[in-house]
């Protein structure tokens, strides 16, 4: 691996000529942006953040994962929008810019990366050998911008690895940020004990999935209600509730579980 305080054109990640984007060179700009640990100890080149994204509050942080599915608006001024890799290929076809673009570049061409650098964004570069998907990256990067909610936007096509480890980046989100994974026109919940949520959605489907081993929980506002019932793994007790358009409540009284809204196929 690279020496992440070498800034030599040999340094660029293999395909760039270490002048990414128009304008200054951006070896002039490199900086360690102040990354916990497992990023740390990884990142090895960066391009500084576009306008003042890096100062202003955030308030909200958009995650697009590898096959992401992302038909969200403009970006707030109060947002922050980080791509995992080949995430920012969602993008291709409008106008939105990423603020990141972080990953180990395997999955996305060069050439999208040098027109995305071009209008803006900045990447940060990490070698393919590493311990943590471009996802996790993604969701603590976001993570330091400290935002008070976090929407993941992934896809249930591809490799089933891929889609159940986007399961596990909910682990990662503290209890503090409300975050939703939206894997094509499903959103996922993760609740922890001692939390309880009145939740509002569109889709007619919702399952309960024990996250953390046994779960106890109490449901109201479904079709059919639980009273501090206990979901086991291995059970399918949670799964498939119908939702009469009105908003359920949820309260986790033991352990942690998996909320699956859905559409009915």
């Amino acid at each position: 691996m690279k020496d992440p305080k070498d800034r030599s054109e040999s340094a660029a990640p293999p395909g760039m000529n270490g002048s990414l984007g128009p304008g200054p060179d951006p070896r002039s700009g490199f900086q360690r942006l102040p990354l916990s640990p497992l990023s740390s100890s990884y990142l090895y080149w960066t391009f500084p953040l576009r306008g003042d994204v890096g100062q202003k509050g955030i308030s909200g942080c958009l995650i697009l994962l590898p096959g992401a599915v992302f038909q969200g608006g403009p970006i707030g001024d109060d947002e922050v929008l980080i791509c995992a890799d080949s995430g920012a290929l969602s993008l291709q076809k409008g106008s939105t810019v990423p603020d990141i673009i972080i990953g180990d570049m395997d999955s996305i061409p060069w050439h999208v990366l040098d027109r995305m650098a071009g209008k803006g964004a900045a990447i940060v570069g990490y070698p393919e050998d590493k311990d943590a998907s471009d996802g996790e990256l993604a969701v603590r990067l976001g993570l330091e911008f400290a935002p008070s909610r976090m929407d993941i936007y992934g896809g249930k096509e591809g490799r089933s690895d891929h889609v159940l480890s986007s399961f596990q980046l909910l682990y990662i989100v503290p209890r503090s940020v409300k975050c939703v994974l939206h894997l094509d026109d499903d959103d996922i919940i993760l609740l922890r004990e001692g939390e309880e949520r009145d939740i509002r959605t569109p889709r007619p489907i919702v399952s309960l999935i024990p996250a953390m081993g046994p779960c106890r929980v109490t449901l109201k506002g479904l079709k059919w209600e639980l009273d501090r019932e206990v979901l086991l793994p291995g059970s399918t007790r949670g799964i498939h509730n119908e939702n009469p358009g009105r908003p359920f409540r949820l309260t986790v009284h033991q352990g942690g579980v998996f909320i699956i809204m859905t559409e009915d196929e």
